[in-house]
Order: structure tokens, then sequence, then C-alpha cells
């Protein structure tokens, strides 16, 4: 079911997601990947890196945890954001493997 946002919602939401990777020690010109389907959130998610400088490294969900393991280790990427527990499940098998 479809939800509506005014932008001013959208707006906040990109605001707390930014604040939060600041808060995390993203600093402008590191990159973050998002692992996700089209949905609002990739767009809050790439909207907020923009916002600090972050640069966003997108990733087709559709990929095997193997070619997501190869860009990230290429792009190196500090965070990963994903949007399901099955896309989760790619970055926990690909982990260990990362830098």
């Amino acid at each position: 079911q479809y939800e509506y946002s005014t932008y001013g919602e959208i707006a906040t939401r990109v605001r707390h997601i930014a604040c939060g990777l600041l808060d995390l020690g993203l600093e402008r010109g590191q990159r973050a990947a998002i692992l996700a389907e089209s949905r609002p959130e990739w767009a809050i998610a790439d909207l907020a890196c923009q916002m600090i400088g972050v640069i966003s490294v997108p990733l087709f969900s559709t990929l095997p945890a193997v070619q997501v393991k190869g860009i990230l280790k290429d792009c190196g990427a500090h965070l990963v954001f994903v949007s399901s527990k099955a896309q989760l499940k790619k970055i926990v098998e690909i982990a260990g493997e990362l830098p």
C-alpha cells in the first residue's frame, strides 16, 4: 500500500539519516553503498549521502553476494544500506571478507 509523504517529512528523514552517518564517522568523499530495490528509502539514503558529501554507490538488488563483495571491495564503501533481510543476508555472508 502506498503511503504519501510531504516534502517536509522526506526532508526530515533525509536530515536524520545524514546526521546518523556523521555520528557513525563518515566524512565527505567516503563511500556508502545502497543495496536495495527501487523504493522511497533508496532515494532518502542517496539524498542523505549527498547532503554531507558522501558518495553513494548503488548496487543492483538482484546481484548475488559474490558480485556485491567484488564491488564493495573495489569501491571501498564504509557502510552499506540494505532494504530487507534478504539483502542483509548477502552482506552478513561476505562481511568477513571485506575490509
